[in-house]
């Protein structure tokens, strides 16, 4: 359901955890998207729906990634989005998956606004509900708060960065995640 302002118009945003984020991200930029093989777009490819910020939670667009690399990916070229698409980046401080290092990588490909938190203590599994069939759990680094307290600490980050783009605020954004992280965050805006 889209975000209803005070005047009735609908923003959308979207908000992706792990390969859905990676999914997400390669939406924005056309040329990553005619990259991957399993995307399915071929060449005029264009995000069809006009996005109004977004959430990236432990994901990354980098090629060398859990202990393989990503043929279609590359390390060090620049990402597209579309102009002024304000997008927060999520990493746990022990994403064995989506290391903070290698999230802090994907953004710096990025024009401004981007937003990075990394989160203490919260690991990648942290933000799921239970096991999946395919998850890859032994790689994942040992979380030092409960997934309940660290789902409620990225639910506070996410809220106050959607909250400063649906108020119109972007200028804001700083102070939302300043306020929202946890003692121990790391949060840097550009």
């Amino acid at each position: 359901m889209p975000w209803e302002d005070d005047q009735g118009d609908g923003l959308t945003f979207i908000v992706g955890h792990s390969l859905g984020g990676s999914i997400f991200l390669e939406y924005l930029d056309p040329a990553q998207a005619m990259l991957d093989p399993r995307s399915g777009v071929g060449a005029g490819y264009a995000p069809p729906v006009l996005i109004h910020g977004g959430v990236v939670i432990g994901a990354t667009l980098q090629a060398d990634v859990m202990g393989t690399t990503i043929p279609w990916r590359q390390n060090d070229t620049a990402l597209t989005k579309p102009p002024g698409l304000p997008l927060l980046f999520l990493a746990g401080e022990f994403d064995g998956m989506a290391t903070p290092e290698l999230v802090s990588d994907t953004v710096s490909r990025y024009m401004a606004p981007t937003a990075k938190v990394v989160q203490k203590g919260c690991n990648h599994f942290g933000w799921t509900e239970g096991p999946g069939e395919f998850d890859l759990r032994q790689l994942d680094g040992k979380a030092l708060i409960d997934e309940r307290q660290q789902k409620q600490h990225t639910l506070r980050l996410v809220v106050a960065f959607l909250s400063t783009i649906a108020d119109e605020r972007p200028d804001a954004i700083a102070n939302a995640l300043k306020n929202a992280a946890a003692d121990g965050d790391e949060v840097s805006v550009r």
